[in-house]
Formats: C-alpha cells, sequence, structure tokens
C-alpha cells in the first residue's frame, strides 16, 4: 500500500483519525457501530480487501474464470460506501489502493455495471489507478516464467 495523503474532512477515515486521537473507546465504538448489518469498519475493509484480492489473484493466476458471484458482498460495499460516503470511496480508490493491472480493473467495472452501480463505476473508472506498461509487461513475464519453472 501506498502512502496514503491525509483523509479529506467528513470521511469515515478523518473522523476515525480524529477520534484515535482524541479517545481510543469513542474511537472503537465507531468502527464498531452496527451500520446496515455490519459494524462500520467492515463495509470499507471490504472495498479495500476487493481490490487487493482481486489484483493478487491475478498476478498468480488469472481472474477470468473467476466466479465473481463468490465476491457479491465485496461489491454491494462498494455501493454501499458510494452511497453514503462517496469521498471516502474516492480516497480509497485514489490514495490507499496501490495501482492494478487494466485487466484487474476492466474486470471491476464491468462486474459493477452488470450489478448496475452505475455510480461505483464512474468513481473506480475516474480514480483507481492503473500500473505502467513496464510493470504489467514485468508481470507477464514473471507469470510465463512460473509456468517454465513448474513445467
Amino acid at each position: 500500500m501506498k502512502n496514503p495523503q491525509l483523509a479529506p474532512k467528513g470521511t469515515f477515515y478523518f473522523t476515525c483519525d480524529e477520534l484515535a486521537k482524541k479517545d481510543s473507546k469513542a474511537f472503537s465504538e465507531y468502527m464498531w457501530t452496527d451500520v446496515d448489518g455490519k459494524p462500520r469498519f467492515r463495509w470499507y475493509k471490504n472495498v479495500v480487501n476487493i481490490v487487493e484480492l482481486l489484483e493478487k489473484y491475478d498476478f498468480h493466476f488469472d481472474i477470468e474464470k473467476l466466479p465473481f458471484k463468490d465476491f457479491e458482498d465485496y461489491f454491494k460495499s462498494i455501493e454501499w460506501v458510494m452511497q453514503n460516503d462517496p469521498d471516502s470511496l474516492i480516497y480509497i480508490m485514489s490514495q490507499m489502493i496501490t495501482p492494478v493491472s487494466e485487466k484487474v480493473k476492466n474486470k471491476i467495472l464491468s462486474h459493477l455495471i452488470e450489478l448496475e452501480y452505475y455510480h461505483s463505476c464512474a468513481v473506480i473508472q475516474k480514480h483507481l489507478q492503473v500500473k505502467s506498461t513496464s510493470s504489467i509487461t514485468n508481470r507477464e513475464f514473471q507469470k510465463n516464467r512460473a509456468k517454465g519453472v513448474t513445467k
């Protein structure tokens, strides 16, 4: 994860930072407050987790045949954050997530479109960064090298 900038005022992460400075009990209560059936922090953590999980999976395997239906809760979290705290979604995609491959970004976008989460799709399209071409070439080299070594 790259070094994130300070969270924008009014976002979940800004509130967490402010509460953590003042009172750890209030911070913990805020994080664990049940919101729409989950602890508040879980909605945000799922957004980070799904992008990182798909990037790691694609590095080692290939996400083409991955059953995206298994990740419905994660994609629902993306939409929940978009609806309830859009600045946090922008912050997550632009500052907290390291650049991903074009393939991963496109698969995330296509699944969000399939679920009709168009506003989330627009934020991710604009703010989720893609690795440079040289990084992708290196990743492909490493994949092919690993396949060659295991044969």
